[in-house]
């Protein structure tokens, strides 16, 4: 199985120093991912863009899992689609900003950031935040817990990571834990609201 994931994970990979080369003078390239050079320039609209872009076909597999099994559970318990986008958005602006910030620690300001696992990261930590710790959801055949899934998203992140460059303090895993954050941030902000 595991050589199956890294078979799997090595033909889904772009290789985003390459794409960045071949792409840096196209004015939508500069416009889509976010950057600290870029927000300080103004491109705040970045902090919301990055987050539908992944540099990886295995990135957005694991993404799209996840939105399968926390989506309709989490649209479901909100009722309602505008929350479901305010969350999306501020986990999206939350783990973006993480993101430029920690490359601008590390002395990369100009390095962009596909931020795509960001929402998805608060989605999956929101849900996980408002299940009650017996509640069990399916999507079709597949029974899990809710509070898992935290679990499963950020472990299955880091093992990317393993097999990628093996750099655990880079733009896209500050953007997941920033999406995260922003998943409780969230939370909090609507509990206190009674929203």
């Amino acid at each position: 199985m595991i050589q199956v994931l890294e078979l799997a994970a090595e033909h889904s990979k772009v290789p985003l120093d390459q794409l960045n080369s071949h792409l840096s003078n196209q004015a939508w390239f500069d416009n889509m991912l976010v950057s600290w050079n870029g927000l300080k320039e103004g491109k705040v609209w970045t902090l919301f863009v990055s987050g539908i872009c992944h540099d990886y076909g295995s990135k957005l597999f694991i993404d799209l899992i996840a939105i399968q099994l926390a989506g309709p559970p989490l649209l479901m318990a909100m009722g309602a689609y505008t929350p479901f986008i305010a969350l999306l958005a501020t986990s999206s602006v939350v783990g973006n900003l993480s993101a430029a910030a920690v490359m601008n620690f590390k002395g990369e300001p100009k390095t962009r950031i596909p931020g795509g696992q960001a929402p998805v990261a608060g989605i999956v930590t929101y849900l996980a935040l408002i299940s009650n710790s017996k509640q069990a959801l399916s999507v079709g055949s597949l029974i899990f817990r809710p509070w898992a899934l935290p679990f499963v998203l950020f472990g299955s992140m880091l093992f990317g990571d393993y097999l990628g460059d093996r750099d655990f303090l880079n733009g896209q895993t500050s953007a997941q834990w920033g999406g995260a954050a922003g998943g409780v941030l969230f939370f909090v902000v609507k509990k206190a609201l009674r929203l």
